[in-house]
């Protein structure tokens, strides 16, 4: 090989690296779960594509086994972050995956089946007009809206898929 075409491949083999290593840093459970919104109006996180609950969600049955099914015959546990906004009816609209991990076992797509039986509701005794609070959300979501008039409440949550429980 031509002492060039090796300084080609090195060069390449750095610019890879660290854009492997950078994009791997910045892509991390806590960076996911702290990852700020775009401003409105467009999607929330530009470059990750949306998930569309209202064609998703009436195509999963209420009976739905989540666990991904390639990921239980290898025994394999996950995690993901799920960000939906919700709609009116207190139903999720849209979810983008800010993370999934390990990659490759389905984990991101079960979180969005899981998030079709998410669901907002007022308190009991309030006013229509009255902060939405949670009903069947899980635990540790945070509930938040992106700056912009009647932008719709969104959930951030995390997702864990796990073996045991």
């Amino acid at each position: 090989m031509r002492p060039l075409g090796k300084i080609w491949i090195l060069a390449c083999t750095a610019v890879l690296t660290v854009g492997v290593s950078a994009f791997a840093q910045s892509d991390t459970f806590d960076g996911a779960m702290a990852r700020v919104p775009a401003p409105a109006p467009g999607p929330a996180f530009a470059g990750i594509p949306e998930v569309d609950m209202t064609q998703l969600c009436p195509t999963v049955p209420a009976n739905n086994s989540f666990y991904p099914s390639r990921a239980l015959e290898r025994e394999q546990e996950g995690r993901v972050v799920l960000d939906c906004s919700f709609g009116s009816d207190g139903k999720p609209q849209a979810c983008q995956i800010l993370f999934e991990d390990p990659p490759r076992f389905d984990f991101g797509p079960a979180a969005t089946r899981i998030a079709c039986f998410y669901r907002l509701g007022n308190a009991p005794g309030s006013s229509a007009s009255a902060p939405q609070t949670p009903s069947r959300l899980p635990s540790g979501g945070h509930l938040y809206r992106r700056q912009g008039e009647g932008e719709p409440i969104r959930l951030r949550a995390a997702i864990n898929f796990n073996l045991a429980g």
